[in-house]
Order: structure tokens, then C-alpha cells, then sequence
């Protein structure tokens, strides 16, 4: 799969077997997703053939929804919300939270991305990545990016001592966003943070409030 250019397909379209194949990011990060149900789709390749097709059916079968084989919003959250379960339990993280954050970020949609930025860069995946960052095959690979928030998660976590464990999360949470405003705030509240965490100059107060709201946000399905 060549990761080399922008996606211009349309991050909502339903995936499914049509003539001529549907191709693209979208349809590489479903079949990672397959994969991972260990299910065959006939190769990594961003196309949406027969066997992609098969192990689509497959999987809603599994997943308990209508075998259709059509891979719109609800396939596409519903597999988000099996990886993301996973990965909070690998973790040990609170349930909803991953998957809270997915649908921020998201809508759950395992193709999306945002328009680029002046250096060509932009956000991508379920997880929005950022692509200046993160290589494009890891932001678009559905397992690999929720597993790394997972992770991320429970390394701020970790990091933010001190605080109640529901602010913890809260601003373990915040820091996939913005992860110098919400060392900061950890820092202000009590938390002993990593200084290398910390941002050269304050937030303003104006940012800190952008950064409340998306935590809220995306912490909407958490459960303490």
C-alpha cells in the first residue's frame, strides 16, 4: 500500500464489493481490522475484492449485526468497539474510555482524516494520528493505532500521580489532544509530572478551555 498520498475519498462512504473495487486507505485499515479477527481478505493490498468481501460477512456475523456486507458507520464502530475493548483490557483501563475516544476523534470511522495542514501534514485513522508524527501504515492500521492509544493512555495516566483517579483519566485523555496543556493543568492541580512533559509557556486561558471541552468529550462513555 502506498502511503505517499492524500486521501481524496470520501472519509463516510460505505465500503463494500462494487464494480470497479473500491480502493484506499479506508479499505487497508478494514482489512487490518479483518485481520485481526483473523480472518482472510487475500492480502494488505487497499482493495476491496472477494475475499474482503467474505471475510466482511464473516466478521458482522461475529460481531452479532446484520450480514450485509456493507461496511458503513455501524460495522465501522462496531469493530472499533472490539479493538478498543481489547486494548482497554491490556491496558487496564476504565471501560468506555478508549472507545470514548475513538468516537471523538473519529466517529469510529476507520478511514477518516482531516484536511492537511500548510506542511502537508494531517490527522488520520480512528485515532487521528497526526502523520508528521506517526507513519501513515501505523495511523490506518485499526489495531495497531488503538493499541498505541491504549498505551498512550496508560502512560499519562501513570505519569499525572497525585491527582483523583477520575482527573487522572480526565487528563490522560486530554493528552492525546494536547499533551503539554494537559501536563500543565496536571501539574497545577497537584500532580508530580515529567518536566519534559511540561510546555515552555503557560496555556492561556482560553486553551485550557478548548482542552476541558474535548476531554469531556472524550470522555463521554468512561466509566470509574
Amino acid at each position: 500500500m502506498d502511503f505517499r498520498l492524500y486521501p481524496t475519498y470520501d472519509k463516510y462512504r460505505t465500503l463494500r464489493l462494487s464494480a470497479p473495487m473500491m480502493q484506499g486507505y479506508d479499505v487497508f485499515a478494514l482489512q487490518t481490522a479483518l485481520v485481526e479477527m483473523e480472518l482472510d481478505v487475500g492480502g494488505l493490498d487497499g482493495i476491496f475484492g472477494g475475499a474482503t468481501n467474505k471475510a466482511v460477512k464473516e466478521s458482522q456475523k461475529v460481531l452479532g449485526i446484520t450480514v450485509d456486507g456493507l461496511v458503513g458507520g455501524g460495522t465501522q464502530q462496531a469493530i472499533v468497539k472490539r479493538l478498543a475493548n481489547r486494548a482497554r483490557t491490556i491496558n487496564n483501563l476504565p471501560p468506555g474510555l478508549v472507545f470514548g475516544q475513538c468516537m471523538h476523534e473519529s466517529s469510529c470511522r476507520i478511514g477518516n482524516y482531516s484536511p492537511a495542514r500548510s506542511d502537508g501534514s494531517y490527522d488520520a485513522g480512528p485515532t487521528q494520528m497526526n502523520s508528521s508524527v506517526h507513519p501513515l501504515s501505523l495511523a490506518f492500521n485499526v489495531e495497531m493505532c488503538i493499541e498505541e492509544l491504549g498505551r498512550y493512555l496508560r502512560a499519562r495516566y501513570d505519569g499525572y500521580r497525585g491527582l483523583f483517579t477520575d482527573r487522572r483519566w480526565e487528563l490522560a485523555s486530554g493528552a492525546w489532544n494536547a499533551p503539554a496543556w494537559s501536563a500543565w493543568l496536571a501539574k497545577r492541580e497537584g500532580a508530580t509530572v515529567s518536566a519534559a512533559w511540561l510546555p515552555k509557556v503557560a496555556p492561556t486561558q482560553f486553551q485550557i478551555a478548548t482542552l476541558e471541552k474535548y476531554i469531556q468529550s472524550a470522555t463521554a462513555f468512561m466509566v470509574i
